[in-house]
């Protein structure tokens, strides 16, 4: 278990939790509750999405997500534990993963062994350290913003999640983003060494 989650703030809202009798999450949790785990699992994510690691400050509540890592419809026994709650971006949690369950080894092992990190194939939000499976790049100028995925050598997960969550497709829609946009050559010349050198990067 990462060392971020036991903090006290953590154990306040999984005490709210505790205390509600949550069959639904979107009906049987008040707008406060929400907000409250919401609040803290932007803490310990940094204020980005536990998947894409796309920068979620100052996002408007709508546009950021409780994730159930498990899903509910499967493992509705575990929609009121803070370890299987994060924060995920709307592209992340409903057009990608959405309800699957093809990011758990299977539903028997996940009933038996939720909290183990070897239950996922890919990189659990509370139960791993993104940065030991994946490098995220992020670039952003004031021309156009650039975001680069590359799998930390060894590590079966990194490329298992950037497979499942597409983040190459998210990758490559910020490539054609930016060379489609009317920026100067100067800006253009530089997009072209930072692909060129993100590329290098990408091989080592």
């Amino acid at each position: 278990m990462r060392a971020d989650v036991t903090h006290s703030d953590w154990k306040e809202a999984q005490a709210t939790l505790d205390g509600l009798n949550i069959v639904k999450w979107s009906t049987d949790t008040t707008t406060l509750v929400r907000n409250e785990v919401r609040t803290v699992h932007l803490a310990v994510q940094g204020d980005r999405c536990c998947y894409c690691r796309v920068d979620l400050k100052g996002a408007h509540g709508l546009s950021v997500d409780p994730e159930h890592i498990l899903p509910e419809h499967a493992f509705g026994q575990f929609n009121d534990k803070m370890l299987n709650i994060s924060v995920a971006c709307k592209r992340c949690n409903m057009t990608v993963k959405n309800k699957s369950t093809k990011h758990i080894r299977s539903i028997a092992i996940a009933q038996q062994d939720p909290w183990s990190s070897h239950t996922y194939l890919i990189i659990h939000p509370n139960l791993d350290i993104f940065e030991e499976h994946i490098h995220p790049l992020f670039l952003h100028t004031v021309s156009f913003d650039l975001v680069w995925y590359k799998a930390v050598r060894g590590s079966s997960k990194g490329p298992e999640t950037i497979r499942q969550l597409k983040l190459r497709q998210l990758q490559r829609n910020t490539i054609n983003s930016a060379q489609g946009r009317n920026i100067s050559k100067r800006a253009r010349t530089s997009l072209s060494a930072l692909l060129d050198r993100f590329t290098i990067l990408w091989n080592f």
